[in-house]
């Protein structure tokens, strides 16, 4: 391989921070030799850390290799042959944003955003490793923590690699890699309610996050200004605390809340929510805008007990309450507007899944590795809701899903169903979810390696009742590209078709990586019976998806299309340029019960 791992150790100045949890006097080039011998073990395991293996060491050109193999290995298998194994050591590799492959000094443009890049302090990598030295190693967990590190938001790439420790017979020492990703963005929204908003997602090299939001003077109402921080893994316990104050009148909040999700099979998951949010919201049956003030109150906690035989695998317990009252709202009575009726639940839910991994690459990005979860869900969630002007009625809900590869495709399919019931059996506010999610094998097209991607999306609902968001419309995540439909045209049900074919090329510019594709999108929305008799919406186009997998930032898509059929009053956008992901990848971890809505 091409490296210098004497030249590495001896060069003061370079930015690539080795630490140890443990022998800390160990010599630095007999520690690098042994992470690159142990890379070269692993490369030969999977072809992602053959690309991996490039990624890091042998390209020296600033391009990313494309692999023509798409086999989607398990990752776990890498880590089984050291299962039970104990941990001596665990090194940390840190490397600065666009730190050279092969470690050489870097020149030009990227050593100058390295030099104002502050790197990640050491310990809030340490803090969210899920093992500890004198464990014995447990390939799941391996595998979870190596994707928990990946989605740190300031991290662009992450692995963790196994070596025998020659010192200590029968007991292995760990090297977790760490390169970090460019935090400081901008974003900005140019709609209805214009807003741009400026961050760190690691400021000062600490891990947590800093907002400044602001939202322009509009029809003569004040300016608003928030400020949001986020701690993120709080004190090590994987616990994310939030706060933010927004003063001003189209936008006023102040909140606080914090949230520890489920990470491994046995596991407890909590958070809680206060706050108070006052907005302006644009309505569609009464066609117009009004401030709307409301307090929020929420706590919940689960709990889930590993079933052992199937890695992963989990049976879970949760419960949650939540409380909201209006002080600010149109007007309501026990049939209108019920989503805007002061009301408090007490939910509890059950269910049964497993979740696990394996990697794949040029799916949602390009040029780093991607975890992409697998298993299945099954949630049944009842319990009670007060409401001020209809009272006590029971909330009941069942959901499933599932993904996984398969010989054609990764396939990830879910259904839900959802229903109020008060004392007399009466039910109301009913709605049934489902969707399927898709995409192909890498295939070779005009010399490029391309996939296809397919989602369907169906909503319906029943005894809905009246007032603002009892219909629904095309939302961000189930709708046709382009449309701009009115805010009368509602409907109870929907289904949504989008399909694409990307051409990854194999270009890049300072780690910029280029995607073109071609779709078409088709949809109905309305309230007849069958979705089908309801008005038709298609469209096709083109369009470029750019992404630096180095930036925090999420693909810049830049889409062109052409309108083929929808109703008169509908508008339509040709160009579109946005920041969005390409699909929504599955999640089977458990989460909080909750009162779906409509949308």
């Amino acid at each position: 391989m091409n490296v210098c791992c004497v030249a590495l150790a001896q060069n003061n100045n370079n930015k690539m921070l080795r630490d140890s949890l443990l022998q800390e006097n160990t010599p630095s080039d007999e520690r690098f030799t042994a992470f690159y011998d142990s890379l070269k073990y692993r490369e030969h395991k999977s072809w992602v850390i053959r690309m991996l293996t490039n990624w890091l060491i042998r390209d020296n050109d600033g391009k990313l290799p494309l692999s023509p193999e798409m086999e989607l290995e398990r990752a776990q298998r890498y880590y089984d042959e050291f299962a039970g194994k104990i941990i001596t050591k665990i090194d940390i590799i840190q490397a600065n944003v666009f730190e050279n492959k092969d470690f050489t000094e870097e020149t030009g443009v990227a050593k100058f955003i390295n030099s104002l890049h502050i790197l990640t302090k050491r310990r809030n990598i340490e803090k969210n490793l899920l093992f500890h030295i004198d464990n014995p190693l447990d390939p799941y967990t391996m595998v979870v923590n190596e994707r928990l590190l990946r989605r740190l938001p300031y991290l662009a790439e992450s692995f963790i690699l196994i070596a025998p420790n020659s010192d200590v017979p029968g007991t292995v020492a760990v090297t977790v890699f760490a390169r970090d990703s460019w935090t400081i963005g901008v974003e900005a929204d140019l709609s209805n309610h214009p807003w741009g908003k400026v961050f760190d997602a690691n400021f000062l090299g600490s891990g947590n996050e800093l907002s400044i939001r602001y939202y322009p003077k509009l029809n003569e109402q004040m300016n608003t200004l928030q400020i949001a921080y986020s701690l993120n893994n709080f004190l090590g316990t994987f616990a994310n605390v939030d706060a933010s104050l927004g003063v001003g009148a189209i936008y006023n909040n102040i909140f606080v809340s914090a949230e520890r999700p489920f990470i491994l099979p046995s596991d407890h998951f909590f958070g809680l929510y206060a706050g108070n949010t006052q907005n302006r919201q644009s309505f569609s049956i009464i066609d117009t805008s009004l401030v709307i003030n409301a307090s929020d109150y929420s706590l919940w906690y689960g709990y889930s007990f590993n079933l052992g035989k199937r890695k992963g695998a989990n049976l879970y317990l949760a419960s949650s309450f939540d409380y909201r009252k209006f002080n600010k709202r149109p007007e309501t009575n026990a049939a209108t507007n019920p989503y805007f009726h002061n009301k408090q639940s007490w939910l509890f839910s059950i269910g049964i899944s497993q979740q696990n991994y394996f990697q794949g690459n040029m799916i949602l990005g390009i040029g780093r590795i991607e975890d992409v979860p697998y298993g299945f869900n099954v949630d049944f969630t009842g319990g009670l809701r007060w409401d001020e002007y209809i009272g006590r009625r029971y909330y009941v809900g069942a959901s499933a899903k599932w993904g996984n590869n398969t010989a054609i495709g990764y396939f990830g399919v879910g259904a839900s169903a959802t229903t109020f019931i008060d004392d007399s059996g009466t039910k109301s506010q009913g709605e049934f979810g489902s969707y399927l999610t898709y995409f192909s094998p890498l295939f070779k097209c005009f010399g490029f390696y391309a996939r296809n991607y397919l989602e369907i999306n169906y909503t319906n609902g029943w005894n809905r009742l009246d007032g603002e968001k009892e219909r629904i419309v095309f939302s961000e995540f189930a709708n046709v590209r382009g449309m701009r439909i009115p805010p009368d045209m509602m409907g109870l049900r929907r289904m949504t078709i989008n399909f694409e074919t990307a051409l990854f090329s194999p270009l890049s510019f300072y780690f910029f990586n280029f995607t073109s594709y071609i779709w078409a999108d088709v949809g109905w929305l309305g309230c007849e019976q069958n979705v089908f008799e309801n008005p038709f919406y298609s469209a096709v186009g083109v369009g470029l998806n750019i992404r630096n997998e180095r930036l925090i930032f999420n693909s810049l898509i830049v889409r062109l299309g052409v309108n083929i059929s929808k109703p008169s009053q509908v508008g339509f956008n040709p160009l579109s340029i946005a920041l969005r992901q390409r699909i929504n990848m599955p999640d089977f971890t458990p989460t909080r019960p909750k009162a779906t809505v409509f949308n």
